[in-house]
């Protein structure tokens, strides 16, 4: 891409601000917002996303195995490097972060079964980002994973306090409020990339990112049906 034309960050910014709004109206978010979900539902969740994150590095790989940009593929393996803790010597896995927030919650992830949306979603995210026009994975990890953490992790960690539990047990998810921000900012600059060469991408872009977001809501749905 030449000089960044901002009508297209801008056209960006729209469509992650609309499906911003989308999740933060769910009854599960607000509920977390509002004290009234309970924590084993809360529990519950992290327990899926636990199922649903392991497959999250996949959906990276599989994303830049499709951008037509070396460039743009280094950008993305800085995430890459970032998930696997080899940013900095002192760094830890996320994935190892993550295990360490379930254990000090005594949730034990292992051997849970995996919900049908789970499944739904881990199959949709590996849909669209194996598709070969990048814009539909890019789109659907950007809009419907990245963009959303400050939000959903910000009200997942609500949802905890007023459960009782400290902010200092739930790592994890206060980490990566601020660290998906440059996550997804990354990507919407590969978005800009597409966007110069072709502005149609738009569509492709903004509808894997509804998919990706539709399966999520199906999964918070499914938190709100009390435990099975």
């Amino acid at each position: 891409m030449s000089v960044r034309d901002n009508s297209f960050y801008s056209h960006i910014k729209d469509a992650e601000v609309a499906i911003r709004k989308r999740i933060n109206a769910h009854p599960f978010i607000v509920g977390c917002r509002n004290g009234s979900v309970r924590r084993e539902q809360l529990d519950r969740l992290l327990v899926q996303h636990a199922l649903y994150g392991t497959h999250f590095t996949r959906y990276l790989t599989a994303l830049m195995s499709n951008l037509r940009s070396g460039e743009e593929c280094l950008q993305l393996a800085e995430n890459l490097v970032e998930e696997f803790g080899l940013d900095s010597p002192d760094s830890v896995p996320h994935s190892r972060l993550f295990r360490q927030m379930l254990a000090t919650l005594e949730i034990e992830p292992e051997g849970q079964r995996i919900l049908p949306e789970t499944q739904n979603l881990i199959e949709t995210m590996y849909m669209q980002c194996r598709h070969s026009d990048p814009a539909r994975g890019l789109g659907a990890l950007c809009f419907g994973a990245e963009a959303l953490v400050p939000d959903y992790y910000a009200a997942l960690v609500e949802g905890f306090e007023h459960v009782g539990v400290p902010r200092d047990r739930l790592l994890f998810l206060t980490l990566h409020i601020e660290c998906d921000d440059g996550h997804a900012e990354t990507m919407r600059r590969i978005l800009e990339n597409l966007l110069a060469d072709d502005p149609a991408a738009l569509v492709a872009m903004t509808s894997a990112g509804e998919t990706a977001l539709d399966a999520r809501l199906r999964l918070l749905d499914a938190m709100m049906e009390g435990e099975e």
